[in-house]
């Protein structure tokens, strides 16, 4: 479970950006914080797996990641 919420905040963030994954790692923390808290504590670990959609669907090179543009 660590080694998935570490790649989350990685992807969050971006995969090339050492600040984007440290961004990520923290907006993982207060989400799953703000879930337990608000919604409940069982839900707690699928909010890693909710983000890992959501931002991959959404944003592929994540937050601060550069988007591809390829030339042809």
């Amino acid at each position: 479970m660590l080694g998935l919420k570490g790649f989350v905040a990685a992807v969050l963030g971006g995969l090339g950006s050492f600040a984007g994954a440290i961004a990520g790692g923290v907006i993982l923390g207060v989400t799953e914080a703000m879930m337990a808290g608000y919604i409940s504590s069982d839900y707690k670990d699928a909010v890693a797996f909710v983000l890992i959609l959501l931002i991959l669907f959404f944003m592929p090179s994540g937050i601060f990641g550069k988007g591809g543009v390829e030339r042809v």
